[in-house]
């Protein structure tokens, strides 16, 4: 009846927010909605899943409230589902397979120690699981747990109506879909997405838009976002976040020491954060019972922390939320976005981790911060050794659950696993060997990979450690055991032979996405454009989510000259990674090929955001702008190149046209007289002339816009730097040589004869007479001596 119905619910729920995982699928509701727990047979669990729900849930009287009642509780046996399987790859602790409980409704997860003795069910598993020919993580703990936890609550959503969180968990299951995977995949991307932007309506209905719960879904929305390179977005939802949290933070500048010896205060990064939510009493742990955090080396001359003035101000001690400190964590994760590399922005999110460090409020929140940190600190040589050794930690404590060595309850670590950045256990394993292989220790980083059985990082080892023939022994013999199309991929990698590609091609029946990829990046190192572009467009088809590929793709449409196809791929580049300055450089040369000048400007202004210090890019910018009739872009474009010290970039013909433009009054895109453009087409001139001053053409420009403007005296004296410019090594003996001094003198005679002063007469008179004499042995009778001449005796009778 109903009111069993409901105390099942209440227990079932104590029990899982309480981790007792094993006894909710221990009940009775469980042996009714689960397949038999020795089923093994994938497609029998595909039929029986949803045929033993509609059962459950409809086999009862009052159909009104005990479904809504029913359904939650499916709904909370495929999230206990979902929550085991994250422990047992993710979060930890490790299981004891001596305590798993004989009632229990499912088998004991199976570990996969070999993939070479892997069940040939459990294979199957791992292939049902496969999106767009993108293949699961062979040795994931309990794939076919995962597989009932995604028919319950992704495949069977439609059994959980009037359930609130129904679309929540359906997310989470397909975001931990999306982990086991190898890479991004299109499918689970569009499922993930609609999953949680349906979550964050339905709980902004239910509960409103002021509570952790919506902060919470914010969160693992914007991580999600993160993931798929949608950086904007991401940054909108978590401010969307911070509001319902209420928490304040403000990053900013307080004097204080970084060191032990440092005797004088300088300004140090340090954040200020306010929660309006006390700390959770239930989370909060003290520093014995904090997962093991390694201290910097006793003799390093480092403060563990720095020391700031007024450091005791509430805002930058204060304890906070665990809901803000999972916030301040997000935040970290989707600024560093695609650059992780970047010092600066390393140095912005330290402050973050830092606070949360600060008060270790939840195991797996405490150890996402140290994750982090480690990932700072491998790019400092004076904190790299201690980077190492915390990640080994990560890695050690997973199966630790006694608190005083460092470990930690399930119900712990998975209260706010969602919400975290934290990775599966094999990625943590995997980022601490690419940390030794980074340092040169290949042979200890290999013994991971092979532990893992990641054969593509295993083959990168052999080969810096110059043993590709052991790397070509290892593919062989694990093609021997199972010959799978990744395997050929990675021979061909390591023999540099295009047929395995096109073996594994074939032997994925023209689905494995990978191979044809690397057939078409064959085909474009050997210049085979045509080829490349059809290789990239049949791979890209499988699974798009490759901004590298599509960038590479568009490179060869460029070479092509199929300029269309070049835009569509580029365009592709920054809808996934909007980051990327060169695609957006490279769209817009496409699109001037087009004859798209405004949509070039566009993509050009965005390429600068990410690569202001590209030359290039800005050229590219003074061109597009000066054509569609942008003179402020241009002018900006222009004083840019100056400052990056490329002056010689600074077209000569556009500074004339620069000239044209304020001389004849030509109007800029939007109707404004060229006139008006005068103080600052000067101004350019200034800045260019501050660093080039033997250019004849910079000086002839310059003179005439002075001349436009009125400014005789200005424009005199650029006139005679122009000559002087003009007069390089053999002018007095280069017929086309002399014929520019030549010419530049009878215009300064001239301007000199407007000014009529008698100081410019004899100005005028002297240089010309100079000139003369100089060219006569080698030029007199020549149609540019004449004219030198005749210039001269204007002037002499003018004096008279």
């Amino acid at each position: 009846d109903t009111n069993a119905d409901l105390v099942t619910l209440v227990k079932l729920a104590l029990d899982f927010v309480n981790g007792r995982l094993c006894s909710v699928l221990s009940t009775p509701a469980a042996s009714l909605v689960l397949p038999d727990r020795n089923e093994t047979n994938l497609y029998s669990i595909q039929r029986e899943i949803p045929a033993r729900i509609d059962d459950y849930v409809n086999g009862v009287d009052d159909v009104q409230d005990n479904c809504l009642i029913r359904r939650t509780i499916v709904l909370l046996l495929g999230a206990t589902i979902l929550d085991l399987f994250s422990q047992v790859n993710c979060t930890g602790p490790s299981l004891n397979e001596a305590d798993w409980p004989t009632d229990c409704a499912l088998a004991y997860p199976l570990a996969v120690k070999s993939t070479a003795d892997m069940p040939e069910w459990n294979r199957k598993f791992l292939t049902a699981l496969e999106r767009d020919a993108e293949e699961a993580y062979e040795k994931a703990t309990g794939v076919s747990h995962f597989f009932i936890a995604r028919q319950i609550l992704v495949e069977g959503q439609n059994a959980f109506e009037g359930v609130h969180t129904a679309s929540l968990w359906a997310g989470r299951c397909s975001y931990m879909h999306q982990k086991l995977l190898d890479q991004r995949t299109p499918t689970l991307e569009t499922e993930i997405m609609e999953s949680y932007q349906n979550a964050l309506a339905e709980v902004h209905n239910t509960w409103g838009l002021r509570t952790t719960l919506y902060a919470r879904v914010c969160v693992e929305y914007a991580l999600v976002l993160g993931f798929y390179w949608r950086y904007d977005k991401a940054r909108e939802v978590l401010e969307k976040a911070q509001h319902a949290t209420g928490l304040e933070i403000n990053l900013t500048g307080r004097l204080g020491v970084r060191t032990k010896f440092q005797t004088s205060q300088t300004a140090q990064l340090v954040l200020e954060a306010r929660s309006s939510l006390a700390a959770d009493s239930k989370t909060t742990t003290d520093k014995e019972k904090a997962p093991h955090t390694v201290l910097l080396e006793a003799d390093s001359h480092l403060l563990e922390s720095m020391k700031v003035a007024g450091g005791k101000d509430e805002s930058l001690v204060a304890n906070l939320a665990v809901v803000d400190q999972v916030l301040l964590l997000a935040i970290c994760t989707v600024t560093r976005g695609n650059s992780p590399k970047d010092p600066v922005i390393n140095e912005t999110i330290e402050p973050y981790v830092s606070r949360v460090l600060s008060h270790p409020n939840n195991w797996l929140v405490y150890s996402t911060a140290l994750l982090l940190r480690t990932n700072i600190e491998m790019d400092s040589s004076k904190k790299k050794e201690r980077a190492i050794l915390q990640m080994q930690a990560l890695v050690d404590q997973w199966g630790l659950e006694d608190a005083t060595v460092g470990g930690a309850t399930a119900d712990v670590r998975l209260a706010w696993f969602y919400a975290l950045p934290y990775p599966t256990s094999w990625d943590v394993k995997k980022q601490l060997a690419d940390r030794y292989l980074s340092l040169g220790v290949a042979l200890s980083a290999l013994q991971i990979y092979e532990e893992l059985e990641m054969w593509e990082p295993a083959i990168e080892c052999l080969a810096i450690a110059d043993r590709s023939t052991k790397a070509e022994q290892l593919i062989r013999s694990r093609l021997a055991l199972n010959p799978t199309p990744k395997l050929y991929c990675l021979l061909g990698d390591v023999t540099q032979d295009e047929q395995h590609y096109l073996t594994a091609w074939e032997l994925s029946n023209h689905r494995f996405a990978r191979a044809m990829r690397s057939i078409a990046k064959c085909a474009f190192k050997k210049n085979d454009m045509r080829r490349a572009l059809e290789s990239y467009q049949t791979a890209l088809a499988i699974n798009p989510l490759y901004p590298s590929a599509w960038f590479t793709m568009g490179c060869a449409a460029l070479r092509l000259e199929d300029w269309a196809k070049a835009v569509t791929a580029f365009t592709r580049v920054v809808h996934q990674d909007e980051e990327q300055g060169d695609a957006w450089g490279n769209m817009a040369s496409a699109y001037v090929q087009l004859g798209r000048r405004d949509e070039a400007l566009r993509c050009l202004e965005q390429a600068l955001k990410y690569q202001r210090e590209s030359w290039r890019l800005w050229d590219n910018l003074l061109t597009v702008a000066m054509d569609v009739g942008d003179f402020t872009r241009a002018l900006n474009a222009a004083h840019q190149l100056l400052d990056l010290q490329q002056e010689k970039r600074v077209d000569r013909n556009i500074l004339n046209l620069l000239v044209d433009i304020v001389v004849k009054q030509i109007p800029d895109r939007q109707g404004v007289s060229g006139a008006e453009y005068g103080p600052k087409v000067a101004t350019l001139f200034g800045h260019l002339t501050s660093k080039v001053s033997t250019d004849a053409a910079v000086w002839s420009a310059y003179g005439r816009l002075h001349l436009a403007q009125g400014n005789l005296d200005k424009a005199i004296d650029c006139k005679v730097k122009e000559c002087r410019a003009l007069q390089s090594a053999g002018w007095e003996k280069e017929m086309n040589l002399f014929e520019k001094v030549a010419n530049g003198a009878v215009e300064l005679v001239e301007l000199y004869l407007t000014e009529g002063s008698n100081a410019s007469l004899h100005a005028a008179r002297l240089f010309a007479n100079n000139l003369v004499k100089k060219t006569e042995r080698n030029f007199a009778g020549t149609e540019a001596h004449n004219k030198l001449s005749a210039a001269l005796s204007s002037v002499m009778s003018r004096l008279g």
